[in-house]
């Protein structure tokens, strides 16, 4: 929700609507997400939960006073599965945005969170638990998703973000799957899982192409008033 200037104009609202337009269900917000401030960053996940399709921003272990400033988790039943989803943010979000845009939050250890997320998840009856992460996979972060990954048994698949890693087909960490798929657009992700009704039997990742427009087609396309006004 920052960094390019059609977002960095709204402070972060074009984002959301983009993100929406995608048809994402779930969002979990990473360090440059509060670039703008965290009472903004709330401002945008109540509005992003509004209208036709929703947008729900999940986040487990960030707290202001004591309280989760998230939903932690949602489950989502497709055909008689029931899979739960639940959100985890990097504790480095304090040294990696400003100190005042997280002024008075509190980032739990994410272990310890998905520990609890996997258990209520469980405790609702979930088949399949992904976990959402903003986490990544770099040594230097501790504790990393591979880290999750290795200590916390039931999560069938992390989706990850923060490193910028591209994990081609994803990495295997016990029973876990990680993905991960780059920075800034270049690549998308796709995953299928194949189940049952007790269980995952498999998850596969998928390799296509996509193609992105180029300039002289984007150009055909009316200039939204937004830009035109700061143009």
């Amino acid at each position: 929700m920052h960094g390019l200037p059609i977002v960095n104009m709204d402070r972060g609202k074009s984002a959301i609507e983009l993100i929406k337009c995608a048809g994402y269900d779930y969002i979990t917000p990473g360090n440059h997400d509060f670039n703008y401030g965290k009472d903004r960053l709330f401002e945008l996940s109540k509005s992003a939960n509004l209208g036709e399709h929703t947008l729900k921003f999940l986040s487990s272990n960030i707290f202001e006073n004591g309280k989760k400033v998230f939903d932690s988790n949602d489950i989502k039943e497709i055909d008689g599965i029931k899979i739960g989803f639940f959100g985890l943010s990097t504790q480095e979000t304090k040294s990696k945005t400003g100190f005042k845009n997280v002024e008075g939050l509190e980032f739990k250890n994410p272990i310890e969170s998905a520990t609890e997320q996997v258990n209520e998840l469980k405790g609702k009856g979930a088949n399949v638990i992904v976990a959402i992460c903003h986490i990544g996979t770099n040594s230097l972060s501790k504790p990393n998703s591979i880290d999750i990954a290795n200590e916390v048994q039931g999560i069938d698949l992390i989706i990850d973000g923060h490193s910028h890693t591209k994990f081609e087909n994803g990495k295997q960490v016990g029973d876990t799957l990680i993905v991960s798929a780059g920075q800034y657009l270049e690549n998308i992700g796709e995953i299928k899982l194949t189940l049952d009704t007790n269980d995952v039997e498999n998850i596969k990742i998928e390799n296509k192409s996509v193609r992105l427009i180029g300039k002289e087609e984007a150009l055909k396309y009316k200039l939204d008033s937004a830009v035109s006004k700061k143009g």
